[in-house]
């Protein structure tokens, strides 16, 4: 992480509720060429209140700012809340038949 917050110091796109506290993150990384989404989380107190819509929809933002036209995510086979999270995006999974 802290070498791509180095290199890419605007990757790390946070949610912040008016106080300041963090309920929602996603690292939407950018190396020049590829737009990659890590680590997508939100606070369960927080989830079904469009944070990671809204994570997802500056992620994009940036990326096209910066060019990229097309986003990769990698998320577990298992991790069916993430599955829920993602579908609605429009998103097609792949798997490279590693069980995660």
């Amino acid at each position: 992480m802290t070498l791509l917050l180095e290199r890419d110091p605007e990757a790390l796109l946070l949610a912040t509720l008016p106080d300041g506290r963090i309920v929602g993150s996603v690292i939407a990384g950018w190396d020049g060429w590829r737009a990659s989404l890590y680590r997508l989380a939100v606070l369960p107190s927080h989830r079904r209140q469009g944070v990671s819509t809204a994570l997802l929809r500056a992620a994009e933002e940036r990326f096209a700012a910066l060019g990229g036209r097309r986003a990769d995510a990698m998320v577990l086979v298992a991790n069916e809340t993430a599955h829920a999270a993602w579908g609605p995006r429009g998103t097609s999974g792949r798997s490279s038949g590693a069980a995660g």
